[in-house]
């Protein structure tokens, strides 16, 4: 996987031909238009899917900052090439998010439960709850004064820090104080936790390569022993 910070300014445009599957975006602050018969508008909280087998362009009527993660790295080691339709357009509005979030936290939890996930997909990818076929991505929540336990997995986790005051991360021995806007990667089968001391429901968004080790039943997911 590979992620990078794209910012334009207003009335600019970035032109992306990308050598990737998929293309997944969160739009940190900013107002745009993507380019295309399926183009759409987009603004601050907005999430995006676009394919990566054709040239696409970001256009900002806003000072916009766009955070975007792509499977580059893997097509780039096998010298493979995205199929055409593998990936369909999506737009994830904010408000739609938000929307989610609340219906999310009116879901039942037990004494285990720690923390609650909003998972995205498209239709094409529902039923193994990824959004493209190697990649998944998922907007995490830690209520306030709670922590997530120390876990570990074999799939890398680009985190991206969206919410959350006073709030660090373990990875392994090193404390890692969170900053908004802020990329955090845990690398695979390092033991992690996110610890949340604020006074606010903390956030942040994850993209894995979760869809490869489904596959291949290697994600080998275990919460340690405290």
């Amino acid at each position: 996987m590979l992620a990078r910070y794209a910012r334009i300014r207003a009335g600019e445009a970035l032109e992306l031909a990308l050598h990737a599957t998929g293309l997944i975006a969160h739009v940190l602050r900013g107002t745009g238009e993507v380019s295309g018969e399926e183009g759409f508008a987009w603004s601050t909280g907005d999430i995006l899917l676009l394919p990566g087998d054709q040239p696409r362009t970001l256009r900002a009527t806003a000072d916009s900052l766009i955070w975007i993660v792509t499977n580059e790295p893997m097509l780039a080691l096998d010298g493979a090439r995205p199929g055409p339709g593998t990936v369909q357009p999506v737009h994830y509005p904010a408000a739609e998010i938000e929307r989610q979030l609340a219906l999310l936290a009116t879901t039942t939890t037990n004494p285990g439960t720690s923390g609650l996930a909003l998972i995205f997909a498209s239709d094409k990818l529902e039923a193994g709850r990824n959004i493209t076929p190697s990649l998944t991505l998922s907007l995490n929540t830690l209520p306030s004064g709670e922590a997530q336990p120390p876990h570990r997995h074999n799939s890398a986790a680009i985190t991206l820090i969206l919410q959350g005051e006073e709030c660090h991360s373990m990875v392994g021995a090193a404390r890692c104080p969170w900053r908004i806007g802020s990329t955090l990667v845990p690398p695979p089968g390092e033991a992690h936790s996110h610890h949340n001391g604020g006074g606010e429901q903390a956030r942040f968004l994850i993209v894995q390569d979760g869809g490869l080790h489904y596959h291949a039943r290697t994600m080998g997911f275990a919460f340690l022993e405290g």
